[in-house]
Formats: C-alpha cells, structure tokens, sequence
C-alpha cells in the first residue's frame, strides 16, 4: 500500500471544485485500495496540497472532506 498518482489526480481535481461557503465536497474511491487513498490523501494534506479531513466507515471506505475555502 503506498501512494498513488492516480488517486492524487482525483483528489487534486475534486479539491478544485467550485464549493458553497460552509458546504463540504466529499467524495469517495471503490474502485482503489483504501489504504492508497488514505495514505495519497493524507500526503496531500500533511504537505498543504489540501484543507481536507479523511472519514473512515464500517466497510473501509475512506471519505474525503473538503474544506470550505471561501467563506464570504
């Protein structure tokens, strides 16, 4: 398990989405190894790529939470 560009490309573009202010943009990634999408995502996040917060579920499946950047 380890980080994945493929992942890091989806993030990055989903992170890019226009958001309402105090409206969180999550997505989700069935189609990818939950433990490369926790470890890509929090990559992103720890080297300031994102302002993001992961959710893990009952059946692995790793959430991301964008944070508003807009709030006026």
């Amino acid at each position: 398990m380890s980080f994945n560009p493929k992942i890091e490309q989806l993030i990055l573009e989903a992170s890019e989405r226009k958001q309402q202010p105090l409206v969180a943009n999550i997505i989700n990634f069935p189609d990818f190894d939950q433990e490369d999408v926790q470890e890509t995502a929090q990559k992103l996040i720890n080297d300031g790529q994102i302002d993001a917060k992961l959710h893990f579920h009952y059946n692995d499946l790793c959430t991301i939470t964008f944070n508003p950047t807009d709030l006026m």
